[in-house]
């Protein structure tokens, strides 16, 4: 089981030397967030298994969806990639890949939302709330107002953009039950998707600004696509931890009795 030999201040450590790394070395980048996903992925699986409640272990299979997905992407648009040589083929499929990525991480995200508002936890949404959805939408229509005045935008990106701003507003009403829950480890794993998630959002929005304005946030941008596989990964193990030593307390009355 990979969650046993993962920690979260292993991947913390991890995830500073790596980003170190592709700093020195950008062409590297690619293939350190392809195999980011890949262990992101394979993690989620361990997690989905750990289910009885058929929701619950359907939003975390379209978690893993979302980071198998998105390693293929990586892995199509690295520079270093030799098995497609067509070039701009390449990048054609990957560019298709990225509105089923999302599609999986915003699916991830309403199940949850609905299996915890099932679960009768007494949620309601605050009016706060609904504002910060509303300013999210905002946000997405000034995204769409620069992409217009860029003349950058394709259809193909309109789509998994409004995914992506759907996914943050979702992330809202998530956060809301977190709050509600008074804190625990199912929270704040919760809370790293929705950062996960937000963080996509605001880079797009960064993304939107430079392609209008020649690069004016473009430090900005490259941080925040460093960073945001990382926090993902983050989550992810922190939820499979939780998946590791709930299995340990089950096993332990067990030995108990052998005694």
């Amino acid at each position: 089981m990979l969650a046993r030999w993962i920690n979260p201040l292993g991947m913390a450590v991890t995830a500073t030397v790596a980003m170190a790394a592709t700093i020195a070395m950008p062409q590297l980048r690619a293939h350190v967030h392809a195999a980011v996903y890949l262990v992101a992925g394979r993690l989620c699986l361990e997690v989905a298994r750990d289910y009885d409640h058929d929701l619950m272990r359907l939003s975390w299979l379209l978690f893993a969806g979302e980071a198998f997905v998105l390693a293929l992407y990586f892995l199509l648009g690295a520079p270093l990639s030799v098995t497609w040589p067509d070039a701009p083929l390449r990048s054609q499929v990957a560019l298709a890949l990225v509105p089923l990525e999302l599609s999986c991480l915003l699916g991830g995200m309403v199940v949850t939302w609905w299996q915890l508002r099932r679960f009768g936890l007494g949620f309601h949404a605050l009016g706060r709330d609904w504002v910060a959805v509303g300013l999210i939408l905002t946000g997405m229509v000034v995204f769409f107002g620069l992409s217009l005045l860029g003349g950058w935008m394709n259809p193909m990106m309109a789509t998994s953009r409004v995914l992506l701003f759907l996914a943050a507003a979702v992330g809202v009403l998530l956060n809301r039950f977190c709050q509600q829950m008074g804190g625990g480890e199912i929270a704040r794993v919760i809370r790293f998707i929705i950062a996960y998630a937000a963080t996509r959002c605001f880079m797009n929005v960064v993304f939107a600004v430079d392609m209008t304005w020649d690069g004016a946030a473009q430090p900005l941008e490259e941080f925040l696509r460093l960073v945001f596989p990382w926090i993902f990964i983050m989550g992810v193990t922190l939820r499979a931890r939780v998946t590791v030593h709930a299995q340990a307390e089950l096993a332990r009355p067990s030995a108990d009795v052998v005694r």
